[in-house]
């Protein structure tokens, strides 16, 4: 493996280790709690990619709102963020675990994990 890539994954991993998911729910609807429960049953998946989740309703956390750039007149917005800080998707939609498994497992840090697991 080429030194620089090597440098920047082990870089990068100190600088956020963890893919993030962020949830926005503005309107304090059902969505949020819609999508906590269909990724519920895969918590052994989502630990194994590494996630954490946060989740922000309207009034509180504005700095996040503000800094990912979120449209407080939807109401639902899910982001998924990438251990290099940067977002990697953008929904308005619920996301199911085949989906958000498939994204991350096409990342290329997630596909250098997998080879380096084998």
């Amino acid at each position: 493996m080429n030194l620089l890539i090597l440098f920047a994954i082990l870089l990068s991993q100190q600088l956020m280790p963890r893919k993030i998911l962020l949830f926005f729910d503005p309107a304090k609807s059902s969505l949020l709690q819609l999508q906590m429960d269909t990724l519920a049953p895969y918590q052994v998946g989502m630990q194994e990619r590494e996630l954490e989740i946060y989740s922000f309703q309207k009034g509180g956390h504005s700095e996040e709102w503000v800094k990912w750039k979120v449209d407080a007149s939807h109401p639902f917005t899910f982001i998924l963020i990438g251990k290099d800080g940067t977002e990697k998707f953008r929904s308005e939609e619920i996301i199911g675990h085949k989906k958000l498994f498939g994204l991350i497992d096409a990342m290329p840090m997630r596909r250098w994990e997998l080879e380096r697991k084998n």
